[in-house]
Protein backbone atom coordinates (compact mmCIF):
# COMPACT_ATOMS: atom_id res chain seq x y z
CA UNK A 1 0.00 0.00 0.00
CA UNK A 2 2.57 2.54 0.89
CA UNK A 3 4.37 1.68 -2.37
CA UNK A 4 1.49 2.40 -4.66
CA UNK A 5 1.31 5.94 -2.75
CA UNK A 6 5.13 6.36 -3.12
CA UNK A 7 3.68 6.01 -6.74
CA UNK A 8 1.28 8.75 -6.53
CA UNK A 9 4.17 10.93 -5.16
CA UNK A 10 6.53 10.19 -7.74
CA UNK A 11 4.07 11.16 -10.85
CA UNK A 12 3.35 14.50 -8.32
CA UNK A 13 7.59 14.91 -8.90
CA UNK A 14 6.47 13.93 -12.48
CA UNK A 15 4.25 16.93 -12.65
CA UNK A 16 6.12 19.40 -10.61
CA UNK A 17 8.92 19.00 -13.13
CA UNK A 18 6.62 19.25 -16.15
CA UNK A 19 5.39 22.54 -14.55
CA UNK A 20 8.67 24.41 -14.50
CA UNK A 21 8.90 24.28 -17.97
CA UNK A 22 4.59 24.40 -19.10
CA UNK A 23 1.70 25.66 -17.44
CA UNK A 24 -0.74 22.55 -17.85
CA UNK A 25 -2.68 23.39 -14.34
CA UNK A 26 -4.80 27.23 -14.55
CA UNK A 27 -6.24 26.23 -10.95
CA UNK A 28 -3.68 27.56 -8.18
CA UNK A 29 -5.32 25.31 -5.87
CA UNK A 30 -4.65 22.31 -7.94
CA UNK A 31 -1.30 23.70 -8.33
CA UNK A 32 -0.24 24.27 -5.14
CA UNK A 33 -1.44 20.62 -4.36
CA UNK A 34 0.54 19.41 -6.77
CA UNK A 35 3.74 21.54 -5.55
CA UNK A 36 3.70 20.33 -2.64
CA UNK A 37 2.93 16.50 -2.86
CA UNK A 38 5.57 16.39 -5.98
CA UNK A 39 8.45 18.55 -4.19
CA UNK A 40 8.08 18.27 -0.32
CA UNK A 41 5.95 14.71 0.63
CA UNK A 42 7.05 13.17 -2.35
CA UNK A 43 11.04 12.61 -2.41
CA UNK A 44 10.63 11.74 1.51
CA UNK A 45 8.36 9.26 1.57
CA UNK A 46 9.56 7.01 -1.71
CA UNK A 47 13.39 7.48 -0.15
CA UNK A 48 11.38 5.58 3.43
CA UNK A 49 9.59 3.36 1.06
CA UNK A 50 12.42 2.65 -0.68
CA UNK A 51 14.75 2.23 2.37
CA UNK A 52 12.12 0.16 3.50
CA UNK A 53 11.57 -2.34 0.47
CA UNK A 54 15.58 -2.80 0.98
CA UNK A 55 15.97 -3.75 4.46
CA UNK A 56 12.96 -6.21 4.87
CA UNK A 57 12.58 -9.49 3.08
CA UNK A 58 9.29 -9.74 4.46
CA UNK A 59 7.23 -6.91 2.46
CA UNK A 60 9.71 -7.20 -0.53
CA UNK A 61 7.99 -9.82 -1.73
CA UNK A 62 4.81 -8.70 -0.85
CA UNK A 63 5.50 -5.26 -3.47
CA UNK A 64 5.41 -6.35 -7.45
CA UNK A 65 8.73 -6.38 -9.05
CA UNK A 66 7.73 -3.34 -11.14
CA UNK A 67 6.39 -0.99 -8.65
CA UNK A 68 10.38 -1.57 -6.98
CA UNK A 69 11.85 -0.76 -9.70
CA UNK A 70 9.75 2.40 -10.44
CA UNK A 71 9.81 3.87 -7.11
CA UNK A 72 13.61 2.89 -7.08
CA UNK A 73 14.55 4.89 -9.83
CA UNK A 74 12.66 7.42 -9.32
CA UNK A 75 14.17 7.46 -5.95
CA UNK A 76 17.22 8.06 -7.80
CA UNK A 77 16.32 10.63 -10.36
CA UNK A 78 14.83 12.97 -7.21
CA UNK A 79 17.45 12.30 -5.51
CA UNK A 80 20.06 13.41 -8.30
CA UNK A 81 17.75 16.15 -8.78
CA UNK A 82 17.58 17.80 -5.57
CA UNK A 83 21.13 17.44 -4.71
CA UNK A 84 23.07 17.81 -8.21
CA UNK A 85 20.66 20.33 -10.21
Amino acid sequence: MASRVALLGNIAFAGCVLLRYVTFIKDPVLSSLLLILGWFIGIWFNLAVCVTVVMMRRWRSSVPSWLRWVNGVFCVVQLYYFFFI
